[in-house]
This record gives C-alpha cells, structure tokens and sequence, in this order.
C-alpha cells in the first residue's frame, strides 16, 4: 500500500465561466477542450471532469480534449512517466546482523536505507518496513537520500521505497534479511549474557550484573540488567456494593501467564481486607490455587466493596513482567455468561516488590466486559 507521507500539492484548475442567462451552460470557445483535458482532467487526475467540459463546451476539439481527460485519470497522483528509484543500501538479499544497528540507544536493530532519484526538485522519499509496518521519510531536492532508523525484523523483511512529487510517485522494492540469532519471544529464551530484543532475536547486553547479588533489591536478569522483583499483586476492589452476602467483585481464582509456559495460580497470600459486615465469603485462602467454584455461589472471595483488597503471590515464586497476562476470575457475566443476574464489578489492579501498597505500580483495571490484563512496562 502505498503511504500517504508528509507532502501536499496544490494544483491549479482552470474553471470555465458559467453563462449569464443560466441557459447556455459553459460558454464555447476554442480552448474549452484543450482546459478540460489538458488542466482540468490531466493535471487534476479527473479525466472524467476533463471529458465532461470538453463534451459540455462543444465542438472539435473539445470533443478530442475530453476522450483525452478520460485517458487520463488512474488516480490523483499516479506513477511518473519519466524518473527513476533506486535502492543503493540495503540490496535485494542482502544480509544484515546486529553488527548494521546505526542507533545504539534504541533497541532492536536500526538501519540507514540510501535511496537515490532523478525526479526534479524538492521529493518526500519515505521508506517503510512493510513486515512491521513502519514507515519513515525525509523532504529532500538531492539525487540521493539517506532514511535512518528504520527497524528490521528477526528474519525477511521486505522493505519498499517511495519518491513522491506531489504529482507523481516513483517506487522500488527489496527484501532483506536480518540474521539476529537466536529468535525470541521472552528474555528467558536467550542464551545467558543476551537479552531478547524488539525485533524478536536475542542480543548481547552490555552487563551491569552478574547475580542477583549485585541488585539491591532487585534481581539480576539474564547476566545483564538489574529489575525491581515485582512478585506481588494488589487487587483493590472499585465496587459502590457493599452489602449483602457477597459484597463487591467475587474471586474464584488469579492466573499469570507467561509466554509459552503454563497458567500459574496464587500460592500465597501476602495481605488481605475483606470488608462488609454481612460478607459470608471473606477467607482469602479460597483464594488459592485453581478456578474451582464453577460459576456457583461456593469457593470464592468477596472483596467487600470499595477499600477492599487482596495481595497475592504466585506459584513458583513467579515475578510479575511485562507481556505477562493476568486473568482475575471474577465471578459474572464476562466468566459466567450464563449467570445473567450476576455483575461485573470493578477492580484495580497493581504490582509491587514489598507490602508497602503506597508504592504499588498500577497496571489495569477490570470490571463489565474485561477480566484479562497484560502487563505493561514497568518502572
């Protein structure tokens, strides 16, 4: 697809004067054929304008200069009839490594793309990655461009070069390979000493640690960098509700999943306040482990309404990251759509590295509709 990048055109159109009595329509002349078709329905890209003046004005000519409008029209701005685009760096089947990255802060590799044109004048050329769906450009009036920071991905990538007038556009095609190594979804999937980039290959990492030992309060992530250990989730419950028996959100269950690896459940529960006076299912333990209450009215917690809360951990000690999915299965329509009494309540949900729920990190909320949160970047 071809993208709509930075520069406008204005292009003029001459209009053919209206008759004054209303009754003649555009007036005739010798040169209504050659502003149709020529102005109108060439430069425009409206051959369908240029053949209807030309037939409107009448005569000759105008009868040739509005078949010639017709011809004309593909689009408003069509390929150039004279001009050339070629891609000089990278080229068709070449391969690029982590060693062509031009942008050490970013991460993932970014390369310069050099462009060269022979189109006249001021030209928008844009370069987009059309595997990632990236697209970047610069205005330029010289015979050759450079487009920098443009990103690859582990593996082909087809990237597709675009020199745009404002009246017509040249464009050129390659596909390139980036040979990152090891591919990666997860910084669990690299090698130690390498660390899972944006482009989905595993890379070498500057260290800054070697053990967790060296991360004061923290731990030491694949031999390269020191993390908070977010291991614990906060779920504040947001419910006006909070009376009855089961007062505010109801939880069966709390999963984390990781990429590629099993749903892990609560194993422990590091803090709790179950709130409402007549609130029958206030035990956090029934908190642990799977979802097991079956979209019944047993085996589950009651937060209590708003300043309610739960703190939990998950099995294996597991830490909180970002891309990680939590599903909190809160008993109603979205888990239970069979239960049609039942509601959604709101809740939110943080992470942290110790109880001190002041220094929580908010990651989403649930509530109608929504019970899945994926982690975002954390602090």
């Amino acid at each position: 697809m071809r993208p709509v990048f930075v520069l406008l055109a204005l292009t003029g159109v001459t209009l053919l004067a209206c008759g004054d009595d209303g009754d003649e329509g555009p007036q005739a002349s010798p040169n209504n054929g050659t502003t149709g078709g020529a102005t109108t329905g060439g430069a425009t890209g409206g051959g369908t304008t240029g053949g209807t003046t030309g037939a409107t004005g009448g005569g000759t000519s105008n009868t040739t200069t509005g078949t010639a409008g017709t011809a004309g029209t593909t689009g408003q701005v069509g390929v150039c009839e004279q001009g050339s685009l070629l891609l000089l760096s990278p080229e068709e089947g070449d391969v690029l490594t982590p060693a062509d990255d031009v942008d050490a802060i970013e991460a993932g590799v970014q390369i310069e793309v050099r462009v060269a044109t022979d189109l006249e004048g001021e030209v928008v050329v844009t370069v987009e990655n059309e595997t990632l769906g990236f697209s970047s450009g610069v205005l330029s009036d010289a015979a050759e461009s450079v487009v920098s920071g443009v990103p690859l991905r582990n593996g082909v990538n087809t990237l597709t070069a675009w020199a745009d007038t404002g009246a017509c556009y040249v464009t050129r095609s390659v596909q390139v390979t980036l040979d990152g190594g090891t591919s990666c979804v997860a910084n669990s999937e690299c090698p130690m000493g390498e660390l899972c980039q944006e482009g989905g290959f595993c890379q070498a990492c500057a260290a800054e640690c070697s053990t967790d030992a060296d991360c004061a309060g923290g731990r030491c992530v694949q031999g390269c960098v020191c993390v908070p250990t977010f291991e614990r989730l906060l779920i504040e419950d947001a419910s006006s509700v909070s009376t009855g028996n089961t007062p505010g959100a109801d939880l069966d269950a709390v999963g984390l999943r990781k990429p590629g690896e099993a749903e892990r459940f609560v194993a422990r529960v590091w803090e709790s306040n179950l709130q409402g006076d007549d609130n029958m299912f206030n035990d956090p333990a029934l908190l642990l482990g799977e979802p097991d209450a079956d979209c019944t009215t047993t085996g589950f917690v009651s937060l209590g309404g708003r300043g309610g809360f739960v703190m939990v951990g998950f099995e294996d000690d597991a830490l909180i990251e970002p891309g990680d999915v939590i599903t909190v299965y809160e008993l109603g329509p979205t888990l239970c759509p069979e239960q049609t009494g039942w509601a959604d309540e709101p809740y939110e949900v943080s992470v942290g590295v110790s109880n001190e729920r002041d220094l929580f990190v908010e990651i989403g909320a649930g509530g109608p509709g929504q019970n899945v949160i994926i982690v975002p970047a954390l602090p």
